[in-house]
């Protein structure tokens, strides 16, 4: 049903941008997708769409490949190849959870993939969070296992699968730094950049590296404030509208995030934010270094607390761009409160996914609120901000280290 529904509706407005992707690198016009300029049709400021990174591009390539071996060249070929694409990886997480059950003492790996919104991003709206997810949980359980080059291969993968995965690829680095771990650092370098080389080998071959960096940099043709994305820049601009239309119209044109038609403010807005986030990881890093030390922090914490900041205090972020917390808070659900936080972060992101267009723009099943019902829309938000909130304040306040490392110092102490 979701595949058909998908074909029907062509899911997001990104679809016919994942066809052209799909169908440029099935036919062996591998570079064709990063010609696209904000004034082309495919990139503007209207459609939102953005060049891809390749990694992604190349796994769901190969699916259209194989799909075009059996089924008739069509564009629902290709959009299912997406879909089929993000499921996969979406399985393969879950069965790196299942793997990992034991040591982590995981929830069974059946509620993550019961939870709806891991069902939303990935078989109905074919993000390509899925795949990223994939290669950040094996980079967190890598690490774990202090298989430092191998943790940064996975690490270079997932930023290549979507360049959100920098944000807590960068949280765990700077752990490792803080830790002041020398060679697992410079392990972690060398897996990092040997897997961002082989990816991007393509491009630097064919002397186009400057193209593929210049592509990625459109990211500033985003003109919102925040795009559906229940943070506090959504607020601020929320409480922008009450000010200027009053409480019920500003409530009613509030659902959206504003639109910034400077592109000066707008740089300064998202560079400025990204301080931010990086600052309030490092004071969290600070406060709990100095009470448990640096190198008993986990660093599932931190990539926890670097996405959480990213998403709530970051401008032009969309509902779908904290996906990336749910497998990481999963993998912490060894603790009873990690699982309550899991459940509100999960509970918070099917509430702004079902609210923002959640089965398709012209299903019949949901029309989506943001159309229809935009003061029910401003709640739902409204309702997610809440519940990250609270999810955000119950991880920075949990103490980071791990109970196998506290068990470790423990029976240490007891033993001198």
């Amino acid at each position: 049903m979701a595949y058909i529904s998908q074909i029907r509706s062509e899911g997001t407005h990104n679809m016919s941008y994942y066809v052209l992707w799909a169908r440029s690198i099935a036919e062996g016009r591998l570079l064709d997708i990063y010609h696209a300029t904000p004034e082309s049709v495919i990139q503007n400021s209207d459609s939102l769409t953005v060049p891809y990174t390749p990694l992604s591009q190349y796994l769901t390539g190969a699916m259209s490949w194989l799909l075009l071996q059996f089924l008739p060249d069509e564009r629902s070929t290709y959009v299912i190849s997406v879909n089929l694409t993000c499921v996969l990886f979406t399985f393969l997480t879950v069965y790196l959870f299942y793997r990992s059950r034991t040591t982590l003492s995981l929830k069974s790996p059946l509620f993550y993939l019961l939870t709806p919104a891991v069902f939303l991003i990935s078989p109905k709206l074919a993000y390509e969070d899925s795949i990223m997810t994939f290669f950040l949980v094996s980079t967190y359980l890598t690490l774990r296992n202090e298989r430092y080059l191998l943790a940064g291969l996975f690490a270079g993968c997932s930023i290549f699968s979507k360049q959100l995965a920098l944000m807590p690829v960068v949280a765990v680095f700077l752990l490792l730094i803080y830790s002041k771990k020398l060679f697992p650092v410079i392990r972690f370098s060398t897996g990092s950049l040997a897997s961002s080389f082989l990816i991007l080998s393509p491009f630097i071959f064919t002397g186009n590296l400057f193209l593929y960096f210049k592509a990625q940099g459109l990211t500033s043709v985003h003109t919102m404030l925040s795009a559906q994305a229940a943070n506090f820049p959504w607020l601020a601009s929320l409480v922008y509208r009450i000010t200027d239309l009053g409480l019920v119209d500003g409530i009613r044109e509030g659902g959206n995030g504003l639109r910034i038609t400077s592109d000066a403010f707008r740089q300064l807005g998202y560079l400025s934010s990204g301080v931010l986030t990086i600052l309030i990881f490092v004071a969290w890093a600070i406060y709990w270094g100095r009470r448990i030390g640096p190198q008993n922090i986990d660093p599932l914490f931190g990539a926890s607390v670097m996405i959480f900041a990213y998403h709530l205090f970051n401008f032009g972020v969309h509902e779908n761009h904290i996906f990336m917390l749910v497998p990481t808070l999963f993998l912490l659900t060894y603790s009873s409160r990690m699982w309550d936080t899991y459940k509100l972060t999960a509970s918070a992101l099917s509430v702004a996914l079902f609210s923002a267009f959640g089965l398709g723009f012209d299903s019949r099943l949901f029309s989506g609120f943001s159309l229809n019902h935009p003061l029910l829309f401003t709640s739902a938000l409204g309702l997610s901000f809440v519940l990250y909130l609270w999810g955000f304040i119950r991880i920075v306040r949990t103490n980071p280290i791990h109970p196998t490392t506290q068990r470790r110092l423990i029976i240490g102490k007891l033993s001198s």
